[in-house]
């Protein structure tokens, strides 16, 4: 459950920014600036990269913590 709430936030800011840049013309600019798209940018593939590590720590870990841990995501 912890891994899901360390999610949350990166996903809902991808979200709203997609979701922003889908309700204007044309003309309109994209919103945010350049350094909050670089970081939107990054964290996408960095979540997924730990979703895909928390599966297989659930089943290739050795210690209890980290099987548990990996359960919550």
């Amino acid at each position: 459950m912890r891994f899901l709430r360390v999610l949350t936030l990166p996903a809902a800011l991808v979200l709203a920014v997609g979701l922003s840049a889908c309700g204007g013309g044309a003309s309109e600019a994209p919103t945010g600036n350049d350094q909050e798209n670089a970081f939107l940018d990054s964290m996408l593939p960095h979540h997924t990269s730990a979703v895909e590590m928390a599966k297989v720590a659930n089943t290739e870990a050795r210690t209890p913590f980290v099987k548990n841990l990996a359960k919550e995501s």
